[in-house]
């Protein structure tokens, strides 16, 4: 008897299991009854909205074929665009703070905006740094913008020109020092200087009309004063008919040398003042007379 239940309950255990599965196995009827209403509404829909990314992400109508860029003159379009990185891409894709970003690692670019449109627009303003001297190496002129940037210009005609008597070679996206360039325009306003010389030894050089050359620190604060005691030292020079090697204006108690035979030299050529204070301040010797 044990055995003839054990085995009843085997066959029943079976029978229930393939009704189970009997149960959960779709006929063909059954799958298309079971699509039918919303759910093939939403099967549809899923399918086309499928098939048009396919085509927005893969068409060529959706594909970067050219730029518009405008606000440039230094920098030809095409190295512009080629910079972007944007051929070939699709328009969905572009994030235009990236390539803003792309665009402005150029030396002569100083700021850029980037905007898209459909289907494939991209639009891209420039806005160009512009050289403000002529930044003289050997003959070779770069132009310079006002943070010291050499830019690969060679249009500087008109410009103040500044000539590295030092020497050293420079390439576009090289630096100099910006105070030379900032102390250099302020002379051109004060002096009415075109032309300028910079050695590091002897910072930015002025030559006066007479030929003599005058030293200014790159670093001056204060340097329409500076100026004035040049003005007022070369009219005394002028009224004395003296001749000087260099005026030295770098320093707070600046001098000149005179080209003059020491017997000829006298305490008061500084300025045209003759006080028994600015007699003891006068350097004489060897022709060096401060003031």
């Amino acid at each position: 008897m044990p055995l003839t239940r054990r085995k009843r309950r085997r066959r029943r255990s079976r029978k229930e299991t393939a009704v189970a599965w009997g149960e959960l196995t779709l006929t063909p009827r059954a799958a298309i009854g079971f699509l039918r209403g919303p759910k093939l509404l939403s099967l549809l829909l899923l399918l086309a909205l499928g098939w048009l990314a396919f085509q927005l992400f893969t068409s060529e109508r959706f594909t970067v074929q050219e730029a518009y860029v405008y606000g440039n003159r230094l920098v030809p379009a095409e190295t512009i665009y080629e910079r972007s990185g944007l051929a070939g891409r699709c328009i969905f894709f572009i994030q235009p703070e990236a390539v803003e970003m792309a665009i402005a690692q150029l030396p002569q670019v100083r700021d850029v905006r980037v905007s898209i449109g459909l289907p494939s627009r991209v639009y891209i303003e420039v806005r160009e740094v512009h050289p403000v001297v002529a930044w003289d190496v050997g003959g070779a002129r770069h132009g310079a913008d006002e943070r010291g940037q050499i830019l690969p210009v060679n249009e500087v005609e008109g410009l103040l020109v500044i000539e590295d008597l030092d020497g050293v070679p420079l390439q576009p996206g090289d630096q100099v020092d910006v105070a030379v360039i900032r102390t250099a325009l302020e002379l051109r306003d004060l002096l009415g200087a075109s032309h300028l010389g910079y050695s590091r030894a002897t910072g930015i050089i002025y030559t006066t009309a007479q030929g003599w050359p005058v030293y200014f620190d790159p670093g001056e604060k204060d340097l329409a004063w500076k100026v004035g005691v040049l003005k007022a030292l070369l009219r005394d020079l002028e009224a004395m008919g003296r001749s000087v090697e260099f005026i030295d204006l770098r320093f707070k108690r600046s001098y000149y040398r005179h080209c003059e035979p020491k017997a000829k030299q006298s305490p008061h050529s500084y300025l045209g003042i003759a006080s028994a204070e600015k007699r003891r301040l006068a350097m004489t010797h060897s022709g060096w007379v401060r003031f």
